[in-house]
Formats: structure tokens, sequence, C-alpha cells
């Protein structure tokens, strides 16, 4: 059998103890860079074709269940000069926000206490929020099916490539490595950190 070309080395793999997949994850366009602007707008063409770009033969399309909601972010004087640049940023961009200030604000939100606001940005499109978990299971799901390995490990203490060690904590020179490495030094690898997560277990 072909020893895989990808390997995930995953401490946490069920989610037991990481708890950030249990909120929400929300897609928001209302940046002030450019290329942030550009990588949320990607991203959510990304989510509405989710069901082709992460589909799996034989299983059913991933359901994230994505609610399209814009952000509403708020200001007070002193915040007015940062918002309006973001304005100018994100209608460069063609993003659909819009901005809000005294009578337009509480007409277009009556429920809002506005005594201490002075702005307020509101996005047309292209925002929303979804479930992170069933995202990050469809993700899995996907590259498991185009022969990804996942190993669930305790620690990576460092790691011993070409006869070269790399600890843990240069993580540039590893990341810088690891796109060298052979198949076979992957399975050595991966067959390695499965034996230590299995001896560490039993400590």
């Amino acid at each position: 059998m072909e020893p895989p070309k990808i390997v995930i080395l995953e401490k946490d793999p069920d989610g037991v103890v990481e708890r950030s997949h249990l909120k929400p994850g929300i897609s928001r366009v209302q940046w002030t860079n450019e290329n942030n602007i550009g990588m949320a707008k990607a991203s959510m063409r990304f989510l509405r074709e989710l069901e082709v770009e992460l589909a799996v033969l034989g299983e059913q399309p991933p359901e994230i269940n994505f609610t399209p909601q814009g952000t509403l972010l708020l200001g007070t004087k002193a915040d007015q000069a940062h918002m309006l640049e973001s304005y100018y940023t994100q209608e460069k961009c063609e993003t659909e926000c819009r901005l809000y200030r005294g009578k337009a604000l509480k007409r277009m939100f009556p429920w809002l206490n506005t005594d201490d606001i002075d702005m307020a940005s509101y996005s047309l499109e292209e925002e929303g929020f979804f479930d992170t978990r069933e995202l990050l299971e469809a993700f899995k799901r996907n590259n498991i099916s185009k022969g990804i390995k996942y190993v669930k490990v305790v620690k990576i203490v460092n790691l011993l490539i070409e006869n070269k060690i790399f600890r843990a904590n240069y993580r540039h020179s590893i990341q810088s490595t690891v796109m060298k490495i052979s198949t076979e030094k992957i399975e050595q690898l991966v067959r390695l950190e499965t034996i230590n997560s299995q001896n560490h277990t039993r400590q």
C-alpha cells in the first residue's frame, strides 16, 4: 500500500479538549485591509459551493447550516475616522456595506439605544454564521477521501528528517522542511508518532 503523501498530526481530533468548534463560525467582509476583504469574499464563494467543493462520493453532501446575516458594527466619535477608512476600503472592494448616523441610524435600527453611538456600519450581503463543527468534519471527510492521513499524537518533541533533528518549537524550520519529506519518511513519521502516542497513554 502506498504511504500517504500528506499527514495531519492532530492532538485532539475528536474535539474533546479544544472547544472553539462549539462556537458558531462567522463570515464577514467589514475589514480595513483589502487582502482581508478579498479573502473573506473568496471564503464566502467557497461556502456557497460547499456541496461541490467538499463532496465525497457515496456520502451525503455537507450541511453547515449557513444563515445569511449582516454584522452591525457600532462606534463612538473616537471610532469615526477608523470606520470611515474601513468603509472607503470596503467600497473600493465592491462590498455591499452601509454607514448610518443620526436620524438614519435611529430609523434603521429603532430598537437600538443610540445615545452614545455616533456611527454604525452594516453589511447587506456576504456575511453570516455557520456550524463550525460540521465544516471541520466536512473538511476531514474530504481529506480522507483524497488519501490524506490523520494521526492522533500526544506531543511532538522533535522530528528526525534525513538525519537532521528539528525541534517542535522551531516552527519555521519544520514547515520549510516538511515539504521535502519523501513518502517513505512520512510513513516512518506516522508509525513513530503512533507508537509514541500509545506508549504515552500506557504511562
